[in-house]
């Protein structure tokens, strides 16, 4: 007779003194407010990581995050399998992972052949014993017992067919156009230099007034100290309105409205450090007159030096 089919897997994650309930699918890790499992914490990336869970099995994929992911204390670089026990590491946030099976699982009967006395070779016994109880001594995982995954790691009397490992979802993106990418970068020069123009208004009523300022103080030093911090402030209103696009909402209002976004190269937002290398890059472009920009229309993956870089592309939206 054959045994019923399962119920389904499920999972734990236990983070802060709490434990969430997860089941199979996709889910994202982060401090967005629109993942899957939020975790506060400021070393912790807006998407983070994602879990792929299938069948008791999970895949974890770092997507780009600034402070990196840790499985059992190692460091991912890309993706890693997690087994039942293990611990997520998000930044500086520590996440400890548990396989639930389902319910029926647990009490599906062994077959045991015996031979009670050899008069009749041939006889056998039904002993009802948990599956536990009659699988062998499990494979060590990490330095930790791993937990069943399905009645066919159990076998009596014959050999087991390996299962087949999960493989994980790898997304694949079509290339910005080369003239969105131009009409966006067009766009957020625009807004970068209205930005930076309003930030540096003090400065230009202060070069009007130069002459009154040097009659008031006796010297240029007020002159200079007002254009200095005008000009430090304009620069960092530019940095915060590329970097906030780039790693908040993955475009800047230049890109949204040219169709396309910035990812990294494993398909998550970029993180803070990469982008702020993009952003010393197109500080060179502007620096060559664009030069450098045309880079991109060489490559034959359509990235530029920016892009190369901070490891990211410009896709379509």
């Amino acid at each position: 007779m054959p045994l019923p089919r399962s119920q389904g897997w499920s999972y734990v994650l236990r983070y802060g003194g709490r434990e969430i309930p997860v089941s199979d699918g996709d889910v994202v890790l982060g401090r967005s407010h629109s993942a899957g499992i939020r975790v506060d914490e400021e070393s912790v990336s807006r998407s983070h990581a994602l879990l792929t869970l299938r069948e008791g099995r999970a895949v974890i994929r770092d997507l780009g995050s600034s402070n990196g992911l840790f499985v059992a204390g190692r460091r991912v670089a890309g993706q890693a399998a997690v087994s039942d026990g293990d611990t997520i590491g998000l930044g500086s946030a520590t996440l400890t992972f548990s396989v639930i099976p389902p319910p029926d699982l647990e009490t599906r009967t062994a077959m045991i052949a015996t031979v009670p006395g050899g008069s009749r070779p041939t006889e056998t016994a039904t002993q009802f014993i948990p599956l536990e109880a009659a699988a062998p001594a499990p494979a060590l995982s990490g330095g930790r017992p791993r937990r069943a995954r399905s009645l066919e790691d159990f076998v009596i009397g014959g050999e087991a067919e390996e299962a087949p490992a999960m493989e994980a979802r790898i997304e694949t993106f079509d290339p910005a156009p080369i003239g969105a990418r131009i009409a966006s970068a067009v766009v957020d020069l625009f807004l970068s230099a209205a930005i930076a123009f309003v930030c540096f208004v003090p400065a230009l009523i202060a070069i009007l007034t130069h002459g009154s300022l040097r009659e008031r103080s006796g010297s240029g030093l007020a002159f200079w100290a007002l254009v200095g911090f005008c000009g430090a402030v304009a620069l960092g209103a530019v940095i915060v309105y590329y970097l906030s696009g780039w790693c908040g909402r993955g475009a800047t209002m230049g890109q949204r409205s040219a169709g396309v976004r910035l990812v990294s190269e494993n398909g998550g937002l970029v993180g803070g450090g990469r982008a702020f290398l993009r952003f010393a890059v197109v500080l060179l472009y502007f620096g060559t007159a664009g030069l450098l920009a045309l880079t991109v229309m060489f490559d034959p993956e359509q990235r530029g030096l920016a892009d190369r870089v901070s490891r990211s592309r410009v896709v379509a939206a």
